[in-house]
């Protein structure tokens, strides 16, 4: 964020290669420089790129748009925590369990520690430990879920329910569920 902002001087463009956190380091280093209309070009380059797989085309189509100088504005969300602190997101917010997993995953690799189920990490004496904790809370969340699942049901099925359309993010779980649910009544 901070080299960002420092860096900033007169362009117009951004160019980020590299992941979700990448991107999101990025967008805010921009956001917080207060430079107005500038463009954020995002190459994919990390593990999941959710963001550019929701949002872009292929790589390779990506690029022939910059060489085009075709782009598409999107709206940036906004998050303040009651200490005033603001952070911009493109495409994901978390909280809850999103929170409490990357708090745990950063504690691990500030100790040195990779994913969960490295030799080191395994190997650790505390690792047990650190598994039953998240153990622990994953539980609670399902039960958390379980419940808003239930509120939502009910707001469904209640007579004020109307229908909408479904946002690029719930269309492929809805035709997924559709394909499940064709497969489950044909054989049962």
């Amino acid at each position: 964020i901070n080299y960002v902002q420092l860096n900033l001087k007169d362009e117009d463009t951004v160019v980020c290669v590299g992941g979700d956190g990448t991107c999101n380091e990025v967008l805010n280093g921009v956001v917080l420089s207060k430079k107005q209309n500038i463009n954020l070009v995002v190459l994919p380059d990390g593990t999941g790129n959710d963001f550019v797989r929701s949002t872009q085309p292929v790589t390779d189509q990506i690029v022939d748009r910059i060489l085009r100088g075709e782009g598409e504005m999107i709206d940036i969300g906004k998050v303040s925590s009651k200490k005033g602190t603001n952070r911009y997101f493109l495409n994901i917010a978390g909280f809850g369990l999103d929170g409490k997993v990357v708090e745990i995953m950063d504690r691990q690799r500030a100790n040195g520690f990779g994913g969960g189920m490295s030799r080191d990490y395994v190997d650790d004496a505390d690792a047990q430990a650190n598994f039953r904790q998240l153990k622990t809370l994953l539980d609670e969340v399902n039960v958390e879920d379980r419940g808003c699942t239930e509120k939502v049901y009910r707001g469904l099925s209640s007579r004020a329910a109307e229908p909408g359309h479904l946002s690029h993010l719930e269309r492929p779980n809805y035709d997924f569920a559709q394909y499940l649910n064709g497969k489950v009544n044909r054989h049962g």
